[in-house]
């Protein structure tokens, strides 16, 4: 017997698939019945979580941009997703910026205009970087691992003091003060803007993690 096929045909709709598929293991098997499972089932909540899954899986094993478009534009136009959470979101919502991240974020597009303040003064703009390598650090200072990676920045910035790259690290605490007197006390020698937590720049970079890392090329 075949336990996915079993629970494709008698489950689809029962809530309890939630919990189930959480305990699947990974693999192509897997993959082929999440995609089933989104296709089929009628409970926004288990469509939600069978897309979620495949798209990381589709995402984690490297596969075409054109397969995990099409998951996230399913979910994007089911209106059924507009109430079952995501997090902070709905699944509908994170559908539709998983959309735009694919379509403007992905390796070959050039990185939407988005600035920042600078925190030595004034407003800061990533074409200000053009030509350079940038390794483009989104954090907040009560991140625990932003702050365990200093030590490697530490180390890059060094290493590549003499080649065309820069490094600039985003705050997006809830206070431009917070991150001042951060760096007051802890050395970070290399550029920073601040952005407030609901910025426009957080919602272009489509930013719902910390640390959250962009490179760049020149």
């Amino acid at each position: 017997l075949d336990p996915l096929a079993l629970l494709l045909e008698h489950h689809a709709n029962n809530p309890k698939m939630i919990e189930a598929m959480t305990r699947l293991p990974r693999g192509e098997a897997t993959d082929a019945f999440l995609n089933a499972l989104f296709e089929e089932t009628l409970n926004p909540e288990v469509r939600w979580l069978s897309g979620a899954q495949l798209f990381a899986s589709l995402r984690r094993n490297d596969r075409p941009e054109e397969e995990m478009e099409k998951i996230v534009i399913a979910m994007a136009e089911d209106r059924y997703l507009e109430g079952v959470p995501a997090g902070r979101t709905s699944a509908r919502t994170w559908a539709m910026n998983k959309l735009r991240e694919i379509r403007t974020l992905g390796i070959g597009n050039v990185l939407p205009e988005v600035s920042g303040e600078k925190l030595a003064g004034g407003t800061g703009s990533i074409s200000d970087y053009r030509g350079k390598v940038v390794l483009l650090d989104v954090w907040t200072t009560w991140c625990g691992p932003c702050r365990a990676m200093t030590p490697h920045h530490i180390e890059l910035v060094e290493r590549l003091s003499d080649k065309p790259f820069a490094m600039l690290s985003v705050s997006c605490d809830q206070e431009k003060s917070t991150v001042v007197e951060f760096l007051e006390g802890n050395s970070m020698p290399w550029d920073h803007w601040w952005v407030a937590p609901d910025s426009e720049f957080k919602h272009t970079l489509n930013i719902s993690s910390f640390p959250t890392i962009y490179v760049l090329d020149a």
